[in-house]
């Protein structure tokens, strides 16, 4: 569909093998002491696993992602296309999935396991088959309250505007609720990561009038 197709904005980036191994970096180092990735690996962030397991997402669903990236390099968004049909697990393990067991626990693989379908669920629950996914939105140490973040967000959520597209986001820190409501996303649901005390917010925004 046409409404699909990568629009062109700034920051826009083709992810080639080079730029998804850069890509999945900046995104592993932005996520130390993030309540998620600390109860994935109970408490002991594995940035080896995080960089492949972005990694391996961005393989897996190359065609229908999109990265964006701040001018400084500093902020990274990843949108997946309402067209996508989801990470099978065949695509999955040609993609690197098999890496996983050689660089993280079982007990992490467990648990990443869990929490994918109850994400999976969630989003579900939400999405429409016109909803584009916000996937992730990293902001390394550096770059943050810079405006690197709006500048990988904003353009495209403006873009979603235009082609009466809504996004869907999911976040596990408190404080990052206020910033995403800016951005006019609304907490659909709050829960918890299964089996812990983290907290899970299902976001969604609906497309503004133009």
């Amino acid at each position: 569909m046409t409404e699909y197709m990568i629009p062109d904005l700034p920051g826009i980036i083709n992810l080639s093998k080079d730029a998804i191994d850069e890509v999945s970096g900046k995104i592993s180092q932005s996520y130390f002491g993030y309540p998620y990735f600390q109860y994935l690996f109970n408490g002991d962030y594995n940035e080896s696993a995080v960089k492949l397991i972005y990694s391996i997402a961005m393989k897996s669903e190359n065609k229908n992602v999109i990265g964006v990236v701040s001018e400084d390099g500093g902020a990274v968004a990843l949108y997946m296309r309402p067209d996508s049909k989801g990470i099978g697990i065949v695509k999955y393990l040609l993609s690197g999935g098999l890496k996983l067991p050689f660089v993280t626990s079982y007990s992490t693989l467990s648990r990443l396991i869990a929490f994918e379908k109850y994400s999976t669920e969630l989003m579900n629950k939400y999405a429409n088959e016109d909803t584009w996914y916000l996937m992730n939105l990293s902001t390394v140490p550096g770059s943050r309250h810079t405006g690197a973040t709006s500048s990988v967000v904003r353009p495209m959520l403006d873009h979603l505007d235009s082609i009466g597209c809504p996004c869907y986001l999911e976040t596990n820190k408190d404080e990052n609720v206020p910033m995403y409501e800016h951005f006019g996303f609304e907490v659909m649901e709050k829960g918890n990561v299964p089996n812990s005390n983290v907290p899970h917010y299902a976001m969604l925004r609906q497309p503004k009038p133009r």
